[in-house]
């Protein structure tokens, strides 16, 4: 069955080497701000000047991230004059299951730049964020997950004068390595509610966490931008568009849409894989593909790909945590989740811009604390029972199920706490 980087970054923590950097040319790309709250129309771009796409990297436990070699950056303008992302694509290694990796930088009062989560620094990466007219001061590590630390220190080579802000108790695995080794030097570390950040008059911050899981420690910071109301995450909330980012590969899309060994394995209840795949348009078959990817991402093995509309309509569309870490994360930190969901809550956003998938898109402090309510006391016998909101369907979740069973008996996460 296939595993999800994501499962990886939350089951076994990431250490990372630095990338290398260099290679041949290829068109800068910018794109203007997506509106996730509506159908994705196609966007527009334009032609910058040449700039290297490559970044080489083959670091990641068991599996590397893809792209290996060639890495597309977009930007998009979230906040007029204010706050742009930077998507890259981001896959498992070996296989076409990929979704976007989103950067998020604001500009300050005083006309610098702080930049959440780095993607891979590629010339063409590089060239986008200097293009907006503004000095790098901060960098800002939000998370232990792998994906988004194996970036850290070659972005930080890129934009030397910036200084590094870093989530407390980083950790790798199998081994306990100090962050130096993964070229992570003279940082600081990230403290919640912290008055004394040179950003706190325009943007506040909240830790959840560290609290231990079992195996390792969980920590995510939260951030809001005070000006413009937006909430930015990393992994705890994501949104599911109905259509894939532009950033990933459409030939590699298309390949889900085909007949293939993923698909065979997981059919449903069907003796055959034989299926209704569109055999229409370009788009509407990346629209299948789109949905069985999502799938594969959010339960490392769903029931049916051969038909995935269904469970596809279950998680789309809407502010939700993430299967993997709804199931295999959170139950073991449920009370530390709660208390600083409610001190989320406090802050007055709009919108929220998180790691992965949709981003920027409208939502509220209600929709927030809803996204959460499985873990609520009152609905921990309705989570045993599989219907704490949003419902989630059984066959799909079957799978995660058994490893939150076997992460239990063998120690790696804890009982709800």
């Amino acid at each position: 069955r296939l595993m999800t980087t994501k499962a990886l970054a939350f089951a076994i923590g990431a250490g990372s080497v630095a990338g290398l950097q260099n290679g041949r040319k290829a068109s800068v790309k910018r794109s203007r701000r997506r509106n996730w709250s509506a159908p994705v129309s196609k966007q527009e771009k334009e032609s910058g000047v040449g700039a290297s796409r490559f970044y080489f990297n083959v670091t990641g436990f068991p599996f590397p991230l893809r792209p290996i070699l060639q890495r597309e950056t977009r930007r998009y303008e979230a906040v007029p004059g204010r706050i742009w992302t930077f998507e890259q694509e981001h896959g498992l290694g070996f296989s076409n299951v990929a979704t976007n990796i989103r950067m998020t930088v604001i500009r300050l009062r005083d006309d610098t730049l702080w930049v959440h989560a780095p993607v891979a620094p590629t010339e063409e990466c590089v060239e986008l964020v200097k293009e907006l007219g503004y000095p790098v001061a901060y960098i800002v590590l939000p998370t232990f997950a792998y994906e988004h630390k194996v970036f850290l220190a070659p972005f930080a080579r890129k934009f030397s004068k910036a200084k590094v802000y870093v989530v407390p108790e980083l950790w790798s695995w199998p081994v306990r390595l100090p962050n130096a080794f993964f070229g992570i030097f003279g940082a600081e570390e990230l403290k919640d509610n912290d008055p004394d950040v040179p950003w706190s008059d325009e943007i506040e911050q909240k830790l959840l966490g560290p609290v231990s899981i079992g195996l390792a420690p969980f920590v995510e910071a939260t951030f809001f931008h005070k000006e413009s109301r937006t909430l930015v995450v990393t992994d705890s909330v994501i949104k599911i568009p109905d259509t894939p980012p532009d950033v990933l590969n459409r030939n590699a899309l298309q390949k889900y849409a085909e007949d293939n060994i993923v698909v065979r394995i997981c059919k449903g209840k069907r003796d055959s894989p034989d299926e209704d795949v569109p055999s229409g348009s370009v788009a509407e078959r990346l629209q299948w593909a789109w949905m069985r990817i999502v799938l594969l991402v959010l339960y490392f093995s769903p029931f049916d790909l051969i038909d995935p509309r269904a469970s596809f309509a279950v998680v789309s569309n809407r502010l939700i945590v993430a299967p993997v870490v709804r199931i295999l994360v959170f139950p073991a930190i449920a009370t530390a989740v709660l208390e600083w969901r409610e001190r989320v809550c406090q802050w007055d956003f709009t919108q929220i811009i998180p790691a992965h998938f949709a981003g920027p898109f409208a939502a509220t402090p209600s929709e927030f604390r809803q996204a959460f309510e499985f873990l609520e006391p009152a609905r921990v016998e309705d989570e045993k029972a599989k219907r704490a909101p949003p419902v989630l369907r059984e066959e799909d979740r079957e799978a995660l199920d058994g490893i939150a069973s076997l992460l239990l008996r063998y120690g790696v996460t804890l009982e709800r706490k």
